[in-house]
């Protein structure tokens, strides 16, 4: 979620529930229409290092 937030695609007081996951899912449906979820693992691992 903090990788979303630092990227803007979600707003700084975002929390984590079901309502930000939507959010996320839609911003990634514009990049990837046919499986939004694609961004997940590229997301999660930004934010390892």
């Amino acid at each position: 979620m903090q990788e979303g937030i630092r990227l803007g695609l979600l707003p700084e007081n975002a929390k984590a529930d079901r309502k930000t996951v939507l959010a996320l899912t839609e911003q990634m449906a514009e990049v990837f229409p046919q499986d939004p979820a694609r961004a997940d693992f590229a997301l999660y691992g930004l934010g390892v290092s």
